[in-house]
């Protein structure tokens, strides 16, 4: 399998790359690293659906030689957490689970040299989390969340309601779970088959959603909250053509 390339539509400099996964016999980390031409990435996600092998490690060893950054994501976490609640049902704790599987990824990073390994712990439940904490945030972040509209209004001089006026995208108070799921689901139905399953360094997402459905939703997300964005800035912008007769 040869690295795959998906462009962002809208932001030339942004660019996500999909690339085979390094579960072979034979692989090396110096080869795999080559022959996926490296430099060309920015930072890198490694994500490993089960236990931590030594090829993670020396993946992550060589990314770091070449001062490049790097994320490790141990996914399908709800399965191990409801095979210890079958195997231990009196002793479980989903807090001591969590954080021995955390351990245990940092013990194999930190043996393998890495000083401070960044790690990330990724479920159902918590994936679903994460965009929706995510995609709450972009409000802030472009400055349409109900306080900088009302900072932004009094500087204008102009009603709060004329700058909500021209928003398209949900408002914050309106993203919930189901919002999330309507909007990957929406994305999932105009992508090909073929491209219903693709790897990042290893099996992304245990949900029923491809890892391109996600970027392609939150980049279509983005996109339109960017345009909500610089409608309402011109709109704060645009001068009263009352105050001028």
């Amino acid at each position: 399998m040869e690295p795959t390339v998906y462009p962002s539509p809208n932001h030339p400099n942004v660019r996500l790359w999909d690339l085979p996964g390094i579960g072979a016999p034979d692989f090396q980390p110096t080869t795999y690293l080559r022959q996926v031409n490296f430099k060309r990435y920015d930072f890198f996600v490694i994500i490993a659906s089960e236990r931590f092998k030594c090829n993670h490690a020396a993946l992550a060893r060589e990314i770091e030689k070449m001062g490049k950054r790097f994320y490790f994501v141990r996914s399908k976490v709800d399965e191990d957490l409801r095979n210890e609640e079958r195997d231990h049902p009196r002793t479980f704790s989903q807090e001591s689970v969590l954080e021995r599987l955390r351990m245990d990824c940092r013990k194999h990073l930190q043996k393998a040299g890495m000083s401070n390994p960044e790690i990330f712990l990724l479920s159902n439940c918590e994936f679903t989390n994460i965009l929706l904490a995510s995609m709450i945030g972009f409000y802030k972040y472009f400055g349409l969340d109900d306080r900088s509209l009302a900072n932004l209004a009094r500087q204008a001089g102009k009603p709060i309601a004329e700058l909500k006026a021209v928003i398209i995208s949900p408002r914050a108070e309106e993203i919930n779970r189901d919002v999330v799921i309507k909007l990957l689901l929406k994305e999932e139905k105009g992508l090909p088959r073929l491209t219903a399953n693709l790897p990042v360094l290893g099996p992304m997402l245990t949900v029923g959603i491809s890892f391109l459905t996600t970027y392609l939703m939150l980049l279509s997300f983005l996109c339109g909250m960017a345009e909500d964005a610089e409608r309402v800035r011109k709109t704060a912008l645009k001068e009263d053509k009352k105050k001028h007769k």
